[in-house]
């Protein structure tokens, strides 16, 4: 009787740990890294608390992309806000308690000692207004044509990050339709390349750009932003030259990107300017006889430059044979 009793005991023993560990186990799921978090109603009631030497930790849901702002009463206490639960990813609050977030679940962190009142208050984005890009890791990306609207406002430090990626050497017009704000463009490793107040035509090799529009006047007014991109033509060149007798001569070129015809050229000695041979207006043409070209014991030089249309300067080119083709 006794080892019977002394085996329910064992039992009842190992069932009571389980069901302790399972409890701190659960905690921990719930509340990550131990911490016991408070819900924080956005647009809600002001919630009371007190930390002593400690801090007290909430949690709150933006329902889409849009500003937060958010404080506590006491200013001897720190508030901190971040993205991950374990609190580690900090977001920047500005002076005012502002910051723009997109949609998802959000973390803040109240430490010190004291009492004190918490209050979030939230309100969307405007459909013009894309939210969040205040930081350079946030840039929207900007894409050839489209119009992009939004608002830089000094008042609350707000400031807006694009990102244009270029696949090859570009040229670009940049349109900043304004109230008072200029961007400053930055190249992928933050440092600073141009700016632009109004229109800007620049020339870029293939990269990342980062444009940050910030206001320069104390005012909160919507701006368009928008950029034009064409792509020079890739480099080509004649690659053969065939004389077919009677002052005929076959050329053959590579075919260039982004190209939407190719001017050819010839000069009669090496040291020579060139002379405009034809205008072939196909991208997709890569030969051509000159029927009017060297006689026997001549030699003449060919070029090519391919060229594609462009509202700004009517027409860009890549660069032609710089020696030519000698046939």
């Amino acid at each position: 009787m006794n080892l019977v009793k002394s085996k329910r005991l064992h039992v009842l023993g190992f069932s009571l740990m389980m069901a302790v560990l399972f409890t701190i186990f659960s905690f921990t799921l719930v509340h990550g890294a131990n911490r016991e978090m408070k819900e924080l109603i956005l647009n809600g009631d002001c919630q009371l608390g007190s930390v002593n030497n400690s801090s007290q930790y909430y949690f709150f849901k933006v329902p889409s992309n849009g500003r937060i702002r958010i404080g506590v009463s006491n200013d001897e206490l720190v508030l901190r806000v971040f993205r991950d639960e374990v609190c580690t990813d900090s977001i920047a609050i500005n002076s005012n308690g502002y910051a723009n977030v997109a949609a998802g679940t959000y973390y803040a962190e109240v430490s010190g000692t004291g009492t004190y009142e918490i209050s979030a208050n939230f309100s969307r984005s405007s459909q013009h207004d894309l939210e969040p890009n205040d930081t350079m890791r946030d840039a929207i990306p900007l894409e050839s044509g489209v119009v992009m609207r939004g608002n830089a406002d000094q008042v609350y430090g707000d400031v807006d990050w694009y990102v244009l990626d270029l696949k090859e050497k570009s040229l670009v017009r940049i349109v900043l339709n304004n109230n008072g704000e200029f961007a400053m463009v930055y190249d992928e490793r933050g440092n600073a390349y141009s700016s632009v107040y109004r229109t800007s035509i620049v020339t870029w090799n293939a990269g990342k750009y980062y444009i940050e529009v910030v206001s320069s006047e104390p005012s909160y007014g919507y701006y368009d932003i928008s950029a034009e991109v064409w792509e020079y033509p890739t480099p080509n060149k004649i690659t053969k030259g065939v004389y077919k007798g009677d002052g005929k001569v076959e050329l053959t070129w590579s075919k260039s990107q982004y190209a939407e015809g190719y001017y050819l050229f010839y000069k009669t000695r090496k040291d020579g300017s060139w002379i405009s041979l034809t205008n072939i207006t196909s991208a997709e043409q890569t030969t051509y006889t000159h029927t009017y070209g060297p006689s026997n014991g001549e030699t003449y030089y060919y070029g090519v430059q391919a060229y594609r249309s462009c509202s700004v300067f009517g027409e860009i080119y890549n660069q032609d044979d710089a020696e030519g083709y000698p046939v």
